[in-house]
């Protein structure tokens, strides 16, 4: 697959792509907060947004960065333009068509090429031949600009042509800083179009599959989604069902307010409402569920990496007795150079005998070469149980990240999951192990945040589990945005949990804990205990727990 070829993969699969420092390109709108910040919207397609069209995904939404100016149109398509016609000619010279021929391709080519700054804005031809009207706006920080799926191998070249027709005009290219996504928000259209026949303007390319997906990655399932547009299709019953869904998740105001943006909510006299747009985005729901599970599912499998903003450490070493880690299954020799390891004591014996008859010696006597010794069990993929704190702090975003985690694993692994939830005064099975992505989500939906960090009892539990369910591999991983604030067997809870630790070394049982900065202290003296490793995060994002797994499942297997 050639760069064209990733280009497109990577915007199909809704990302965006930096392109040199200056210019972002995705198949989604864009906002700019300012100082090079970037807004991916992921629940507003560009081409229906900014162009009415019915179609998703076929259209690339450009921004070159620059310092606020304002520039000309007419004068930035009158360096762009002639370069991309004359590498069209260039282009299309070598095959059987006359120059009015190649003229016209390049022309239909450029007028699918849309431009816009403060003052203007237009398809490339058109705005070469000084046809689109004028604009007066403030100064603005970004070339924007609109090109069909079909010409992503032109995106190169685009920006290039772009970042100097900027300089031309002594504008200053701004880099950009960070680009981050966000399920819905209001967006300025950009481009003078038509919206949709029948949709109003706020709602102009909003596609509901994506809203309701976006919204189920937050929840944490279809199902959960669908439990928060009813409650406010029922302003009767809004605020006791709002109460439950507000104890599982936190804070919905900002939910709350991106559907009002959208026109799908409005609030009344009785509190909130969903509009008729609102009803058929909830009608849309159930007449599609399967087909947005299925969606759900891919995004959370294509969940990017994080590449900053966690910290890993030292592993710990764990004291393991020989038989967790040798196999006495299978004997090998012992390679030449190589200090003698476990030796295989009646195996040896027996090659020793077996030369001393073949030789035709007297007596036997153990050689270098007659040396056999156990081989190291392979580690295979763990089997991974989650420790979650549950206590109140987790509550909001931090516990939806890991029932995020907990859904990546079961859908990107072969591994089994469970999931144990220590809280107010005791820690419970929430999830045995499983493979089975459904019911996984159904019985993380039930975690209600809340009380107190009981961690000893959480470990006990994890462990407890991990035994009686004779799991190969298994591998503990602890996530915790706290300290122990309940004891188990004394009354001091941290030392508590210290003990509990040490029986994770004991029972020989890989261990990994991921916390935050401030708590990093006792999280390590924690992890010497148990003899694993420690990660810290500087949030409780799913980017960073998704990544920490994945490194620590990936060294699991090296070992």
């Amino acid at each position: 697959m050639g760069l064209e070829g990733d280009f497109q993969a990577h915007l199909e699969n809704g990302k965006a792509i930096q392109i040199g420092s200056c210019a972002v390109a995705s198949l989604k709108g864009h906002e700019h907060p300012g100082g090079g910040r970037v807004v991916v919207v992921t629940g507003v397609d560009a081409g229906r947004h900014y162009l009415g069209t019915k179609e998703s995904g076929r259209t690339v939404h450009l921004d070159v960065l620059h310092r606020p100016q304002l520039l000309d149109p007419f004068k930035l398509a009158g360096s762009v333009w002639p370069k991309l016609a004359e590498m069209w000619w260039e282009e299309h010279r070598g095959l059987a068509l006359s120059p009015e021929e190649i003229a016209r391709v390049a022309a239909g080519m450029g007028r699918q090429i849309l431009i816009g700054t403060a003052l203007g804005e237009g398809s490339l031809p058109e705005l070469f031949a000084m046809e689109a009207a004028p604009l007066e706006g403030p100064p603005r920080d970004r070339v924007h600009i609109l090109i069909p799926l079909a010409l992503t191998r032109y995106l190169l070249v685009l920006v290039d042509f772009i970042e100097e027709a900027i300089c031309v005009q002594n504008g200053v290219l701004a880099p950009v800083r960070n680009i981050r996504y966000q399920t819905s928000m209001r967006l300025s259209r950009g481009h003078n179009s038509t919206p949709v026949a029948g949709v109003p303007v706020s709602l102009a390319g909003l596609d509901f599959g994506q809203v309701i997906v976006g919204l189920a990655a937050k929840l944490g399932s279809v199902s959960e989604t669908e439990s928060f547009l009813s409650a406010l299709g029922r302003p009767s019953s809004f605020s006791l069902q709002l109460g439950q869904l507000v104890k599982r998740h936190g804070d919905l105001g900002a939910e709350i307010k991106d559907l009002e943006a959208f026109g799908l909510l409005r609030k009344g006299l009785l509190g909130y409402r969903l509009t008729s747009n609102g009803q058929e985005i909830l009608q849309y729901l159930g007449l599609h569920r399967t087909e947005l599970e299925a969606e759900l599912r891919k995004l959370i499998r294509r969940l990017p990496l994080a590449t900053s903003g966690y910290r890993r450490g030292r592993k710990a070493v764990q004291k393991v007795a020989a038989s967790r880690v040798l196999s006495r299954d299978k004997v090998v020799s012992l390679p030449p150079h190589d200090w003698p390891g476990d030796i295989a004591v009646p195996e040896t014996v027996m090659q020793a005998t077996k030369r001393t008859v073949l030789q035709e010696n007297d007596r036997l006597r153990i050689e270098r070469e007659d040396l056999q010794i156990y081989t190291k069990k392979k580690a295979g993929n763990p089997s991974i149980c989650l420790l979650i704190d549950g206590s109140a702090s987790m509550i909001g975003d931090k516990i939806r990240a890991v029932r995020y985690l907990a859904e990546h694993l079961v859908l990107t692994t072969r591994e089994k999951v469970a999931v144990v939830v220590f809280q107010e005064m005791q820690a419970s099975v929430v999830v045995p192990f499983t493979r089975d992505f459904r019911r996984l989500q159904t019985l993380l939906a039930a975690v209600q945040p809340g009380g107190m960090t009981p961690l000893a009892k959480g470990i006990i539990k994890g462990l407890e589990l991990i035994e009686e369910s004779r799991v190969r591999n298994p591998l503990l991983m602890l996530i915790t945005d706290g300290l122990p604030t309940f004891s188990h067997w004394t009354y001091d809870a941290s030392k508590d949990a210290l003990r509990a630790a040490g029986m994770i070394a004991e029972a020989g049982v890989k261990f990994a804990c991921i916390g935050v900065q401030p708590n990093r202290s006792f999280l390590s003296e924690l992890v010497r205990e148990a003899g694993g490793r420690l990660y810290t995060v500087d949030n409780f994002d799913r980017e960073s727990l998704v990544t920490v797994a994945a490194q620590e499942r990936q060294s699991y297997r090296s070992n």
